[in-house]
């Protein structure tokens, strides 16, 4: 047997400590605190560097310790959907005026379609830029 505690980055305990039986599977101790976990979550164990496989045996890290520290590594999923916003410019009941329109699209991968419309009297135009969203720390930046 074998105590784990679980930190987040943060160093919040996640999990435990608490005992952890022959045989227990990593993904047993990930299931455990996603169960417990207050906001809609998904991550991974890790073990210093190393992250840990669904099947890695809990008890055969701790080798030469009873008191064994993983990491939690939360994910976060890319909000994912269409997103827009537009402006107007004039006086829209005379239809004198100029509008603007941004749409931006993101799906489930992180790539993302921004398309740029904007019509005046005179006439229109748009531009339609192709990028991708990545996550860094906490921030989403879209790159286009």
């Amino acid at each position: 047997m074998v105590v784990v505690t679980v930190r987040a980055m943060s160093g919040e305990i996640m999990f435990g400590p608490c005992d952890v039986g022959t045989g227990t599977l990593a993904s047993s101790v990930n299931a455990t605190i996603l169960a417990s976990a207050v906001e809609d979550t998904s991550g991974s164990l890790a073990w210093g560097s190393r992250t840990l496989l669904p099947d890695d045996v809990i008890d055969d890290l701790a080798v030469q310790e009873e008191d064994l520290e993983l990491t939690w590594i939360a994910t976060c999923a890319f909000p994912s959907g269409n997103f827009s916003a537009s402006e107007f410019h004039g006086v829209p009941t005379y239809g004198i005026g100029s509008s603007y329109q941004w749409t931006l699209h993101i799906d489930d991968m992180g790539i993302a379609n921004m398309k740029y419309e904007e019509r005046h009297d005179c006439g229109w135009g748009s531009d339609t830029f192709v990028g991708t969203a990545t996550w860094h720390d906490t921030d989403l930046l879209i790159s286009l």
